[in-house]
């Protein structure tokens, strides 16, 4: 369009089309899969979860809900502040 001609858009295009299946991102974040796979880890603060666990991965992937991770007892630096 515009400013460029087709050579150069025809040629981002072949890039993208090489390089992509080589990107180990996953959903809209970009976390790699073990990064995903930990932060998609139950909590242990509830018996169980109605959701799905690949509705629950792919909501966290993309960033539309919070990682479960799991809690601590105590602060490990005395300025960090409870929300």
């Amino acid at each position: 369009m515009g400013n460029q001609n087709s050579s150069t858009s025809s040629a981002a295009a072949e890039a993208e089309r090489i390089v992509r299946p080589f990107v180990r991102h996953v959903g809209a974040l970009g976390l790699s899969r073990a990064e995903l796979d930990k932060r998609c880890q139950p909590s242990g603060l509830y018996n169980s979860c109605p959701w799905d666990d690949r509705a629950i991965r792919k909501l966290i992937g993309d960033g539309r809900i919070a990682a479960r991770l799991v809690g601590k007892e105590y602060r490990y630096n005395e300025t960090e502040q409870e929300c």
